[in-house]
C-alpha cells in the first residue's frame, strides 16, 4: 500500500492509503485550508475543537452541493418537460393545399 506525505497545520503526516496519492493530498489541502480559517475565526481554541469545527463545515459544504446538484438538475428535468409540453400544445400549422 502506497504512501502519501501531507503537510497540516505545518506537521508532517504520513497515511498508507489505497487511494490516489493526488486526490489524498488535495483532500489534506482543503483540511489545512479550512483549519487554518477555523484558528483564524475562532482564535485559541483546542486542537479538538478546531478539528470539530473544521469537519462540520465541511459536512454542511457537502451537504450544501449535494442538494444544490439535486436542485439543479430537478430544474433541468421540469425545463426540458416544460419544452416538451409547450410542443405538444403547440397548435399544428395550416395543411398546404395542392393546385387542382
Amino acid at each position: 500500500m502506497p504512501s502519501v506525505e501531507v503537510m497540516i497545520l505545518g506537521k508532517k503526516h504520513v497515511f498508507d492509503t489505497p487511494e490516489n496519492p493526488e486526490r489524498v493530498r488535495l483532500a489534506a489541502n482543503l483540511i489545512d485550508r479550512k483549519l487554518k480559517t477555523v484558528s483564524e475565526h475562532y482564535g485559541m481554541i483546542s486542537n479538538e475543537r478546531m478539528l470539530l469545527l473544521t469537519a462540520l463545515n465541511i459536512a454542511e459544504e457537502l451537504i450544501r452541493h449535494k442538494q444544490e446538484t439535486k436542485l439543479d438538475r430537478v430544474e433541468d428535468f421540469l425545463r426540458g418537460l416544460a419544452e416538451r409540453l409547450e410542443l405538444a400544445v403547440r397548435p399544428e400549422p395550416p395543411a398546404l393545399e395542392s393546385a387542382p
